[in-house]
């Protein structure tokens, strides 16, 4: 960079740069940039560039205030891209409009960041050059499926989808369309973490690749449509009957991994646009209510009521929206006003009644997902309010955030936080004031993230971000407790899914993770020796454990974990009735009833035993919870798929849903972990649970207060007061314990009370 180019800016005005791109009439001709000084508040019109850095190496030269400055060469590729032929083009671009040589105006003007790309006219997303044929059809590719489904709403899997698919589905996706628009999303852009925010806040978001140009929400659309039909995909590109047609093409599809690759793409963009998405509601609510408010007639329902007090709901079943104001205490809640659109641009009805029924007083209570929140004092939730709305107070909180988004990349990791902060700030609205951001050198990332938990730990009281804990096996320097940051996209793929990716809220009060109870978390983070000291209560030691499940041979592995309880004839013969299912020998009812006369055969306790067995393999944390993930989703498309499938293609996902369903959720839960034991006097079985694969003999189940789900520790040093310290080993599973049950038994056990202990992690 060149200093010179640069006057200092004034930061008591939140002061930006922006440049003025001018016109050539040839491409040959010296790009000239003029930059401007401006307040962001009264800035004008402008275009932010949002593009990936790239290699340091080559430069371009341009001129920048009449002198020589270098640009690296993606960017230098796309302001020729930008630049008119007649008139001056007013942009934002960090690398230009941020003197990256001044550490302190860099930190500045991150913190302006969010606000400088809501506050630009649009948002242009550089991907880079176009490579001629492959991002042609890709782009147009993506074109079509929007034409095909034009909402979002009919995205679902329908005949015509199907019928499409089909035809532009070639066998191992050799040489398909769906590889070309897999490269263009693989672009480096599409993973970067500044683009999260960049996106997010731009209120239009234009992709340029070379000539081409997409609209954001086409990506997005796009990226739903695959996800929704992914199942299909592979089913056509991948039949049962490949092997013997085309072993070839079967070997690049398992070798190559296409649709592995299109679905991690698939999920970058996911993952923004439902970002993108909220902050489109946001906006909207802002465009329909603030007009609202400024008219006399509210201004004088308001007068004397605190604004900290109002809140709206929007209804399911209508487009209305009532604004609520409750009392000190919440005693009384009074409807202000109803915001009904259909009545008018910006109608309100007249009322002002009180409002007495207990359930409405009950709801504003409960914590509920907000879903917009307009003027930055009143926020909008749903009604009804669904079962995620009482588990989630608002959007994603910064840490919530930083996980989410781990895999994208950033040349200073310090930015896999810095990058976030603006969306948990504007978009998400789940962080009021911004933490201190510094590009020292002294200041590490661990430092960073470190705050960062502090403060989770000091709002939320809960301990929710141990599921991305990097472990016993951590990395040189970082304590076994601390959340790794950042995610090699290989080891991700193999990854054991955290007990909080298999909830399912749909079937409460099952399968949602409450070991816990409703106690809060209560901890102290010692900064100095990195530990983390939690209150527990230790469970049980494991005295046996199991192999390591492997879903590729799935059969076998839970044969042999029903060995070690005595349970393997049973297994075995589920695992018989089951085949007989697939074979349609015999019907799912017929199956049912076959396998509880034979437990009842094999001697009293074995149905209950097997039922436990049955739901620690399907995580349900209950017998009710197992009955209940037994039947597959509502899904009334399956049996369409399983017709309209080309013969060979049809597979047991499509033709037995709920075998399917059930091997599935296994397969999901038990990858990667093992099954342990522990046992009380004259070696009787006690209880068993799920543990991660570095389990060993000897290890603790634990407790935590602020936890979710259990978790396995192990006692590896000791103060010099003799205090044992522990390592966190992972998440662990007990059923009947994931409810509270365990701390309910405690407590009756204990009439005078229970302790929880304080262990250290290290």
């Amino acid at each position: 960079m060149t200093p010179c180019c640069y006057e200092r800016l004034d930061t008591t005005q939140s002061q930006i740069r922006l440049l003025d791109l001018m016109p050539a009439s040839g491409a040959d001709e010296t790009l000239e940039i003029h930059l401007h000084h401006r307040p962001l508040d009264a800035a004008g019109d402008y275009t932010c560039l949002s593009y990936a850095w790239g290699d340091p190496e080559p430069v371009r030269s341009v001129r920048l205030n009449g002198r020589h400055f270098n640009v690296r060469d993606n960017l230098f590729a796309a302001l020729l891209r930008l630049r008119d032929l007649d008139k001056p083009r007013r942009l934002w671009i960090d690398a230009i409009c941020i003197n990256q040589d001044d550490v302190k105006e860099r930190e500045s003007q991150v913190l302006l960041m969010q606000d400088i790309y809501s506050n630009a006219t649009d948002v242009i997303a550089w991907i880079g050059e176009d490579n001629g044929e492959h991002d042609a059809r890709a782009v147009a590719f993506v074109q079509t499926i929007r034409a095909l489904c034009p909402d979002i709403g009919g995205i679902a899997i329908n005949p015509g989808t199907i019928t499409w698919i089909e035809k532009v589905t070639p066998w191992g996706l050799v040489g398909s369309l769906w590889l070309d628009f897999t490269a263009l999303i693989e672009r480096p852009w599409f993973s970067r973490i500044w683009i999260v925010q960049e996106v997010v806040m731009g209120k239009s978001v234009k992709v340029w690749c070379g000539h081409h140009q997409l609209d954001w929400m086409d990506l997005f659309h796009c990226a739903l449509f695959v996800n929704e039909h992914a199942r299909v995909i592979s089913a056509f590109a991948a039949p049962a009957c490949l092997k013997d047609h085309d072993p070839e093409k079967l070997r690049f599809w398992q070798s190559s991994n296409p649709m592995g690759r299109l679905i991690a793409g698939i999920q970058n963009i996911r993952s923004i646009g439902y970002l993108v998405s909220r902050q489109m509601l946001h906006r909207m609510m802002t465009d329909l209510i603030m007009p609202v408010f400024e008219r006399q007639e509210m201004k004088e329902r308001l007068l004397g009521r605190e604004t900290g007090r109002l809140w709206g709901e929007i209804y399911d079943d209508r487009f209305n929206i009532d604004i609520f104001h409750s009392s000190e205490g919440e005693a009384d809640v009074t409807l202000i006003a109803r915001i009904a659109p259909t009545d008018g641009p910006h109608g309100i009805d007249a009322l002002g009644a009180e409002i007495t029924d207990d359930e409405t007083k009950r709801k504003r209570r409960w914590p509920r997902r907000v879903h917009a929140v307009v003027g930055d004092f009143l926020p909008i939730y749903s009604t009804p309010p669904t079962w995620q709305d009482y588990q989630i107070e608002s959007g994603w909180s910064l840490y919530e955030l930083i996980s989410r988004f781990r895999r994208f990349s950033a040349t200073d990791p310090r930015d896999k936080v810095y990058a976030l902060i603006g969306v948990a700030i504007k978009a998400e609205r789940t962080m009021e004031t911004p933490p201190l951001i510094s590009y020292d050198p002294e200041v590490q990332v661990f430092d960073v993230i470190w705050k960062v938990l502090d403060a989770v730990l000091q709002q939320r009281h809960a301990l929710r971000f141990l599921r991305d804990a990097c472990g016993i096996e951590r990395p040189h320097g970082l304590p076994s407790w601390m959340p790794l940051w950042y995610e090699d996209s290989k080891a991700f793929d193999r990854r054991t899914s955290p007990f909080s990716a298999l909830e399912d809220f749909q079937r409460r009060p099952h399968c949602v993770y409450t070991a816990c109870g409703k106690s809060g978390a209560i901890t102290r983070m010692v900064e100095g020796e990195n530990l983390l000291q939690v209150g527990v209560f230790l469970a049980a030691e494991i005295h046996d454990i199991s192999d390591v499940f492997d879903r590729e041979d799935s059969s076998g592995s839970r044969l042999r974990w029903a060995e070690m309880l005595g349970l393997q004839k049973v297994e075995k013969m589920n695992q018989i009735l089951s085949a007989l299912v697939v074979v349609k020998a015999i019907t799912e009812e017929d199956s049912r009833d076959r396998l509880l006369k034979y437990q009842r055969e094999q001697g009293p306790g074995t149905m209950e035993l097997y039922q436990r067995f049955f739901g620690t393999l399907m995580a349900s944390t209950s017998d009710a919870g197992s009955q209940a993930l037994c039947q597959p989703p509502a899904d009334s498309d399956t049996a369409m798929i399983a017709d309209m499938m080309v013969n060979g293609s049809t597979d047991r996902h499509f033709s037995h849903p709920s075998q399917s369903h059930i091997e599935q959720r296994i397969a999901e839960v038990c990858q990667g972990r093992r099954l342990f034991m522990w046992r009380e006097q004259e070696g009787k079985v006690q209880n068993y649970g799920l543990c991660p694969s570095n389990a060993q003999q000897g290890d603790l189940v634990a407790m935590f207060l602020g936890s979710g789900v259990l978790h396995v520790i192990r006692p590896t040093s000791a103060d010099l007061m003799g205090s044992v310290r522990y390592s966190l080993v992972g998440e662990a599973y007990v059923h009947n314990w994931m409810n509270g049950q365990l701390l309910d038994k405690m407590q009756t056990s204990e009439p005078g009370g229970i302790i929880a202990h304080f262990v250290s992690l290290e």
